[in-house]
């Protein structure tokens, strides 16, 4: 501010200087010169130049976006000073998250210029972060806009009936020592990984759950005494999680047909 008014200074002087001797004020723009007639002016008013800009909307919520899919949002910039703006960049702290840009770009005072945000999903769940335009703006060189979304994944779990199976009790079951919520699965998978039944489940227990056997000369299922395992499909982020799981009566933790047991499971959260 001191040296501003400094300079101010300085202008009126040479301006008043000049004024009395041959009524013409002379500015120097890099190495071109122009001349003022002063002759009939009264007074001289300086504009600050100011550089800054707004954005509509001031955050983006993509809402649910299927993995695989590109969800897409409108981002308006507005330059609201009176000086050239000039947007630089954006900067994403999450990488599921970009921005159709590739050179900086100027907008002109009062006007406006749109950009495409994308989400690109790699996972289900949510994910918030911050987008950062990068900028020439005086009061928010580095603007940050929230953005959220939520990645989904399709329940594609599938199993065969067939007639050979296994009657599984689960007592009880939680995730990251959370209880299950309505809209969630519990289902059992081969070694090789071959869903050989499921059940919905809510937070309530004990649930029943028929585990198949695989058919003679066929792959769907599980063979007589392979390991059991279960999965937890977690509907709240659209997320298969493993397990692990405790016996708590009757068997070892094979398959075996026409065969009961009873299991406590804990999902897997890393």
């Amino acid at each position: 501010m001191f040296f501003r008014s400094l300079i101010l200074s300085l202008i009126m002087l040479v301006f008043t200087f000049t004024c009395s001797f041959a009524q013409v004020m002379h500015i120097h723009i890099g190495e071109n010169e122009r001349v003022f007639d002063l002759a009939n002016v009264d007074s001289i008013t300086y504009v600050e130049t100011v550089i800054d800009l707004s954005v509509e909307p001031e955050e983006i919520d993509f809402g649910e976006v299927a993995v695989g899919i590109v969800g897409e949002a409108n981002l308006t910039v507005t330059n609201t000073g009176n000086g050239e703006l000039i947007v630089n960049a954006f900067d994403f702290e999450e990488e599921v998250f970009e921005a159709v840009f590739i050179d900086p770009v100027s907008i002109r005072s009062g006007q406006s210029m749109d950009f495409r945000i994308l989400f690109i999903p790699q996972d289900g769940g949510f994910i918030a972060s911050n987008m950062i335009i990068q900028s020439n703006s005086m009061e928010n060189p580095q603007l940050a806009v929230p953005l959220s979304g939520t990645g989904t994944r399709e329940f594609i779990w599938e199993f065969v009936e067939t007639g050979i199976n296994m009657s599984v009790v689960i007592n009880g079951a939680l995730i990251a020592n959370e209880p299950l919520s309505d809209g969630d699965y519990i289902g059992a998978f081969t070694p090789e990984g071959i869903c050989a039944g499921f059940e919905p489940v809510g937070d309530e227990f004990p649930v029943g759950l028929s585990v198949y056997g695989a058919e003679q000369d066929q792959n769907n299922g599980f063979q007589a005494g392979e390991q059991l395992s279960f999965r937890i499909w977690d509907a709240s982020i659209f997320t298969e999680l493993e397990t692990e799981f405790e016996v708590e009566d009757n068997g070892d933790g094979v398959f075996e047909a026409q065969g009961f047991i009873q299991i406590r499971i804990n999902a897997i959260v890393e």
